[in-house]
Parts: C-alpha cells; sequence; structure tokens
C-alpha cells in the first residue's frame, strides 16, 4: 500500500484553530475531557489532499513558523531596546 498521509500535516491539521474547538468539544462529549479515545479517533474523518499538497502545505506551514519566529524575535529585541532607551532618558534627566 502506498503512503497517503503525511504525519505532520495531520498535526498542523488538529492544532489549526477552529478544529481544535470542534475536536475538544467533542471529546468532552464523548468522555468528559480533552481527550480521545482510540475508538472515537477512528470514526474521525478527516479530508486528505493528495500527498504531494500535503508535503506543500507542510513546507509552507513550517515556512511560515520560522517567519513567526523570527518576528518574535525581533519583537523581544524591539521591547528590550526600546526599554534601554527609556531608562538612559529618565537617568540622563
Amino acid at each position: 500500500m502506498k503512503n497517503i498521509l503525511v504525519g505532520e500535516f495531520l498535526v498542523h491539521y488538529f492544532q489549526e484553530r477552529r478544529k481544535g474547538k470542534f475536536f475538544e468539544k467533542e471529546c468532552n462529549r464523548w468522555i468528559g475531557q480533552a481527550a480521545f479515545k482510540r475508538e472515537k479517533l477512528f470514526l474521525l474523518t478527516v479530508p486528505l489532499p493528495p500527498l504531494a499538497e500535503q508535503k506543500r502545505i507542510v513546507a509552507k506551514v513550517n515556512q511560515l513558523m520560522t517567519l513567526c519566529d523570527k518576528l518574535e524575535a525581533a519583537l523581544i529585541t524591539t521591547q528590550k531596546n526600546r526599554r534601554r532607551l527609556l531608562d538612559a532618558l529618565t537617568h540622563s534627566g
């Protein structure tokens, strides 16, 4: 049987915010807590794009997450620099 699923695609699929809320609600309905019973997990329907498209989606999500990490680091650096400048201005006056 040929491979039809990129595991990382499935992880991203379940982590997507709207789906996460849906699955959390379903989990609570099934067993009263945010966890999946194995039997119920097999009943979930997950639309799978072709393997090449899954790989493209995973690569794009990873690329965007890397960009988000860089932007977050830049924001932290900017905040630190702003704090240093403000401290320097208040101490010099």
